[in-house]
């Protein structure tokens, strides 16, 4: 299940602040990032399960996004080309692992 959490920052006096982005979580794993906006685009890290975010994650982060920040927030998926940059990746580390 895509969970958001406020990432937190700490300043040089050792006070923690909130940046202006979520961790986005599967399962409790960090898997990427979401900027704070109206409209964000989801970043994704190497391990992101493309192949569960549906319509209905998608709504669900959009609503854990909207409870905290109190505005409407629509947002998008990863970039195409970071799950074929994952493919690709994952293709040479079974090639590596093969030899």
């Amino acid at each position: 299940m895509f969970a958001l959490k406020q990432q937190f920052g700490t300043r040089a006096d050792g006070v923690d602040i909130p940046l202006a982005q979520f961790q986005v979580t599967f399962d409790s794993v960090l898997i990427g990032y979401l900027p704070h906006g109206k409209e964000s685009q989801l970043q994704a890290l190497f391990h992101f399960p493309h192949d569960q975010l549906n319509a209905d994650a998608i709504a669900s982060l959009e609503l854990q996004a909207e409870a905290a920040l109190g505005h409407p927030v629509k947002v998008s998926p990863p970039e195409q080309f970071s799950r074929q940059f994952v493919e690709e990746a994952k293709k040479i580390i079974e090639e590596d692992d093969d030899e």
